[in-house]
């Protein structure tokens, strides 16, 4: 499922704007490397994930929101302090073990057909 919030892109259109421009000039072969993702700023990979990234899931931990998102070969976990408006960090990471705490929210039955 990818994240289309139609409200966000209305209070936001730069994120249109930027995710098209980062598209153009950071994907090499149609593939986002990682590294690549790291050195862009907050509000650009933001763009991006929310354009271009996949929805994996939310949880709350303590006083934060988590999401996570899956963009090409990674995963990309947003740490909200204020859900939305202020990031407290980004996690980047290309190993599977960040999927365990979303797992519960993954309804499989949805995915064999």
């Amino acid at each position: 499922m990818v994240l289309a919030d139609d409200g966000l892109i209305k209070k936001y259109p730069w994120i249109l704007i930027a995710a098209r421009n980062l598209r153009q000039h950071c994907r090499r072969n149609g593939i986002m490397r990682m590294s690549e993702f790291e050195l862009l700023a907050d509000k650009d990979q933001l763009a991006l994930l929310y354009k271009h990234g996949v929805y994996i899931g939310k949880r709350k931990t303590g006083g934060s929101v988590k999401l996570l998102f899956q963009l090409d070969s990674f995963y990309v976990e947003i740490d909200y302090v204020s859900y939305r408006l202020e990031i407290s960090k980004m996690l980047c990471t290309d190993s599977t073990d960040i999927l365990d705490r979303y797992l519960g929210q993954i309804q499989v039955e949805y995915l064999v057909t």
